[in-house]
């Protein structure tokens, strides 16, 4: 890591061993010599994508937040480019960047990355002091009274910096990977009277309150309203209607699936069963046929995300159809 712009006297503090010390901590809270920061505009979506990907690149993962879903959250209602929005340069180059994003129906998320060449323990630092007092502004007039912020396993000061600000460690999500290259869909066994088909758009209000019934249990549950939900999914770059699947029994729909497919990698971004209809063996079934139509649609990879204390137990599901633990994410919350 190129600590760019930090004093070497605040090196050597570093390297030293002091970095739970208040008075670096203070210190850090202020940008180091040759940085600048202002507001993001509409113009930078492509360099703030490039940091994001950036940051996913140097922990050996592909990119996680693309131009598509910063724009997404920034289209959501509320936000507000000159007050929820920070971005550091250096040299004309971003080197931070981080914004405040309304999630369901009650999570205020402050999102924050510090680009790998950059001094990621000052700018880490920099951003949540910054971010913090604008999120509890927002709480005093708003739903969303409870703030989220995330870091990977290997944002060490990034993670230092959130419980700096008074967050708590809440939540273990860990990104699951596996190859699609060869894989066959074989021999799926459903119960008897249900099958797996591709949503009919007119299902559309019936597979989102499915997901909603299917998450109500846990972590952070709570989706956006319908009509938000259903514009954020059509925000995303090619879109394929193709790739939302369902499970039916006696036609109604009992299981979900919504995925995507960027560059040839497949993201699966929600699957879930209703309550009374676990246990059957849909949750598996959609994972096969979620495979197998991202393989149609040209992935050769496909990742989701998981809650480590998920209440169905599914990684141990995940595992079974193939996929593996990559890395992981550490939700932390506070009261705002």
């Amino acid at each position: 890591m190129a600590l760019i712009g930090l004093p070497d006297s605040t090196k050597r503090k570093l390297g030293a061993g002091y970095l739970t010390r208040p008075l670096i901590f203070s210190a850090m809270k202020k940008l180091p010599p040759g940085y600048t920061w202002r507001r993001a505009t509409r113009e930078d979506v492509d360099r703030i994508a490039e940091l994001t990907a950036a940051v996913d690149v140097a922990q050996g993962a592909d990119p996680s937040y693309r131009a598509d879903e910063i724009l997404i959250d920034w289209n959501r209602p509320g936000f507000e480019f000159d007050q929820d929005s920070w971005m550091f340069e250096y040299e004309g180059k971003l080197a931070a960047y981080g914004h405040l994003s309304p999630r369901g129906d009650s999570d205020l998320v402050l999102m924050a990355w510090t680009h790998p060449n950059h001094d990621q323990w000052a700018l880490s630092f920099s951003l949540m002091s910054a971010m913090e007092p604008r999120a509890r502004e927002i709480a005093g007039s708003s739903p969303y009274k409870r703030g989220v912020a995330i870091a990977s396993e290997h944002e060490e000061a990034l993670m230092a910096a959130i419980e700096a600000e008074g967050f708590k460690p809440d939540a273990l999500f860990v990104e699951m990977v596996m190859s699609l290259d060869g894989f066959q869909l074989g021999d799926v066994r459903l119960p008897a009277g249900v099958e797996i088909r591709q949503l009919d758009p007119a299902e559309t209000r019936e597979f989102y309150d499915v997901l909603v019934a299917a998450f109500a249990e846990h972590w952070g549950a709570g989706f956006a309203p319908f009509d938000e939900w259903l514009r954020d999914v059509k925000g995303l770059e090619g879109y394929d209607p193709a790739l939302s699947l369902v499970a039916v029994d006696a036609g109604r729909i009992v299981g979900a699936l919504f995925s995507h497919v960027t560059e040839e990698l497949g993201e699966i971004h929600d699957i879930g069963t209703l309550p009374d209809h676990r246990g059957r063996g849909l949750g598996e079934a959609l994972m096969r046929y979620g495979f197998a139509r991202l393989q149609e649609k040209g992935a050769t990879s496909a990742r989701l995300w998981v809650d480590k204390g998920n209440v169905t137990n599914a990684i141990r599901l995940y595992e079974k159809v193939g996929m593996s633990v990559s890395r992981k994410l550490h939700f932390y919350a506070k009261d705002l």
